[in-house]
């Protein structure tokens, strides 16, 4: 197992959420909480949530998904965050 998939690694892993899985998250799980967009409670969701986010979000969105990630997921923000690879 390679350093990175140590660091981002989980004991719950992600998949498609239902319905009663995602309204079981807290807001704070998701980084736009005001609409319970983009979940990030898991790495494979926080980097799923930066790539959706490049080609769908505002840029409003595109800066509190950035920022959520950065938080809760350093090493992914750094990796993957398409707002800091120009």
């Amino acid at each position: 197992m390679s350093k990175m998939s140590k660091r981002f690694k989980k004991t719950k892993t992600a998949g498609p959420l239902t319905t009663k899985e995602r309204n079981a998250l807290p807001d704070a799980d998701f980084a736009v909480p005001s609409k319970r967009a983009y979940p990030i409670d898991t790495a494979a969701r926080a980097r799923d949530a930066l790539s959706r986010v490049s080609h769908n979000g505002t840029p409003e969105e595109q800066k509190m998904v950035c920022e959520a990630v950065a938080k809760r997921w350093p090493a992914m923000h750094e990796k993957y965050c398409q707002l800091h690879k120009a």
